[in-house]
């Protein structure tokens, strides 16, 4: 029901509702028009479909040392750097050219045509368990996490499938693939965002 680093979480920390602060990778995925393209479709191939692609996605994402916090509908959030930061960056921006590479692999076995966007962003969070004393969820919130999802949703209009942030590049190694998208208006921010892709 929830990812073996946050069941170990919950485990050693029990299951009291609260919260502390630390500094993590938020990253936001989402199947481009996945609800339209399965509009009419049987229930049962819609849930296939999602179930084959989510295997994977968390597959990769467990491989770069993440934490699958929660699926909203075809979408995916994942955090990175729960325990340390130490080579996070570099290891969210890994999971999630991973994730664009597993792709077309994963094609062939879809009923639609398959095809994703990816929003990162670094910065500082809540986490903790949140909700009421009857039904709680260990999840991050902030506005860390805002920016994440509505990079995700800018993919598209920036004509990408991966964007991230200034907090993220300038941690990375200078000599990789990284391409200026230029400063774009994220909704709720007052000043523009340096934003990047691969």
């Amino acid at each position: 029901i929830v990812s073996p680093r946050v069941a170990s979480e919950l485990l050693e920390g029990g299951l009291s509702l609260g919260g502390d602060r630390r500094e993590v990778v938020v990253l936001f995925s989402d199947i481009r028009g996945f609800t339209t393209l399965s509009d009419g479709k049987d229930p049962a191939l819609v849930v296939s479909d999602l179930n084959t692609y989510f295997t994977r996605m968390v597959e990769i994402v467990h491989q770069h040392g993440g934490v699958v916090d929660k699926f909203i509908g075809d979408g995916m959030m994942a955090i990175f750097g729960l325990d340390s930061m130490e080579g996070t960056p570099e290891s969210a921006i890994a999971a999630a050219r991973s994730m664009l590479a597993a792709i077309p692999d994963l094609q062939p076995g879809f009923s639609t045509p398959l095809s994703i966007g990816i929003g990162l962003h670094l910065g500082p969070v809540i986490a903790g368990n949140i909700g009421s004393p009857s039904r709680l969820e260990f999840t991050v919130i902030g506005d860390t996490v805002n920016t994440a999802a509505r990079l995700e949703s800018l993919c598209k209009e920036a004509g990408t499938s991966l964007l991230f942030t200034d907090a993220i590049q300038e941690k990375l190694r200078p000599e990789g693939p990284w391409i200026k998208k230029g400063e774009w208006k994220i909704r709720g921010k007052n000043a523009e965002l340096q934003l990047w892709t691969v």
